[in-house]
Order: C-alpha cells, then sequence, then structure tokens
C-alpha cells in the first residue's frame, strides 16, 4: 500500500517544514519507505531540519533556454 501525505498552507513561519520533516522521521521509523520532498524553489529548508548538505537542487536540473 501506498499514499501521499501533502503538508501545505499559505503563510511563511506557521511550522509546515517541521510538521512534514518530523512525519517523515515518523513514518521512516516505522519501516515506511519514505520521500521527502520540499518543493519551495526559491527557499528550501527542509535539509537544515535533517542536517545534511544536498549536492544539488531543483536550480541544478531546471531547463536552460
Amino acid at each position: 500500500m501506498s499514499f501521499t501525505v501533502a503538508v501545505t498552507g499559505g503563510k511563511g513561519g506557521a511550522g509546515k517544514s517541521t510538521i512534514a520533516v518530523n512525519l517523515a522521521i515518523a513514518l521512516s521509523k516505522m519501516n515506511y519507505k519514505t520521500l521527502l520532498v520540499d518543493s519551495d524553489v526559491e527557499n528550501p529548508n527542509d535539509h537544515l531540519f535533517l542536517g545534511v548538505n544536498p549536492k544539488k537542487n531543483y536550480a541544478d536540473h531546471r531547463v536552460r533556454t
């Protein structure tokens, strides 16, 4: 069984990233295969909560014309 969870909101600073990261961690600890996607293209910050430094981001994959 697979499912998708979206954490959304219109206001900055409401805690969406905190909820999304903690939910992903909790699901992972429950042995679910988990993928966390921070779709804030302008200012992604989920990696900061996880303490990782990604080598690539969305800007590396955009088609440039």
